[in-house]
């Protein structure tokens, strides 16, 4: 059967038990101190531990931090969604025999599905309209105002902000998994090292070996 690859926060506990029984158990420090892993040695361990658990943690906050603010974008755009169509449906009746309107407005074809497609024709709906009073005036009967026109336009105005925030969170978090990786690879190194060391060090008490909470094959 294929070895489990262990996950992370099992990689960071195992050290943990490691390290901590290592410095409080006499019967390990010593002979591991005879083979180079004294006290402040260990201490080093602990600290790139430490730094690890750290990165790890601010990694995993960058990501929660990603989906809310996705979440947030999410709901400011179903919001602006519900809004457009209703204008749009609207505009199109209003304008249904004037194409050259109808392309200026760019309700003649299908709603675009791709975010950043769908922004552009949004937003170029709500700026055509709010900058032709003559359009505002005709948008009128059917009750859309150019303060209703506005607040649509704030709503977009919402999301791309909302859009932008979640863009950043999303390299907030790309950084801090390069950095929770990068710290994982150096404990890593630094633990393999170490348990060569103890099984050598501890060649002759294999069960202390379990208290480290190493693998020894019966």
């Amino acid at each position: 059967m294929p070895i489990r690859k262990r996950s992370q926060t099992e990689k960071l506990e195992e050290a943990r038990i490691a390290l901590e029984n290592a410095e409080s158990n006499p019967e390990i420090s010593e002979p591991l101190s005879e083979n180079g892993y004294d006290a402040a040695k260990i201490t080093e361990g602990k600290e790139i531990l430490n730094e690890t658990r750290r990165l790890y943690e601010q990694k995993e906050t960058e990501v929660d931090e990603t989906k809310e603010s996705k979440a947030i974008r999410d709901n400011k755009l179903d919001i602006l969604h519900k809004i457009y169509k209703k204008h749009r449906t609207k505009a199109k009746v209003i304008f249904r025999k004037e194409p050259v309107i109808l392309n200026q407005l760019e309700i003649d074809g299908r709603i675009p599905t791709k975010y950043i497609n769908y922004i552009e024709i949004v937003r170029k709906f709500y700026s055509v309209l709010l900058a032709d009073e003559s359009l505002q005036q005709r948008m009128l009967t059917l009750k859309i105002t150019p303060e209703v026109l506005s607040q649509a336009n704030s709503q977009l105005s919402e999301v791309e902000q909302a859009q932008a925030d979640y863009i950043r969170e999303g390299g907030e978090t790309q950084q801090a998994t390069e950095a929770k990786d990068d710290a994982f690879e150096t404990l890593d190194e630094w633990m393999y090292d170490f348990k060569v060391v103890a099984r050598i060090a501890l060649a002759n008490k294999p069960q202390l070996l379990e208290v480290l909470g190493f693998f020894v094959r019966s």
